[in-house]
């Protein structure tokens, strides 16, 4: 009986072995899927910090298909519109000088 008492409690240490690796396994594999989606979170708000200062060169590198890569993309269009109406103005406001 006590040899079957022992296998048990290795079997037990076994299966927490297991469990501790795949918690593990998923707590690393949630981390890396939840910085996949906040990096370009954190860039586009950079660039909109930016353009609200005034930079209006700004950028937003799309590495992305999915719904942030099109965000960035409406981002950096939105950016280069942005600059050619101030260029459009700059040169009116010189007609009118």
């Amino acid at each position: 009986m006590d040899e079957v008492e022992a296998q048990i409690a290795r079997d037990r240490v076994t299966a927490i072995g297991f469990s501790l690796a795949i918690l593990l396994l998923g707590v690393a594999l949630s981390w890396l899927s939840a910085r996949r989606i906040t990096q370009p979170i954190i860039g586009l708000r950079s660039a909109a910090d930016r353009v609200a200062a005034g930079d209006y060169d700004v950028e937003v590198a799309v590495t992305t298909g999915d719904e942030l890569g099109a965000l960035g993309t409406a981002f950096t269009v939105m950016v280069k519109k942005i600059r050619e109406v101030l260029a459009q103005l700059a040169v009116q406001a010189g007609e009118l000088a």
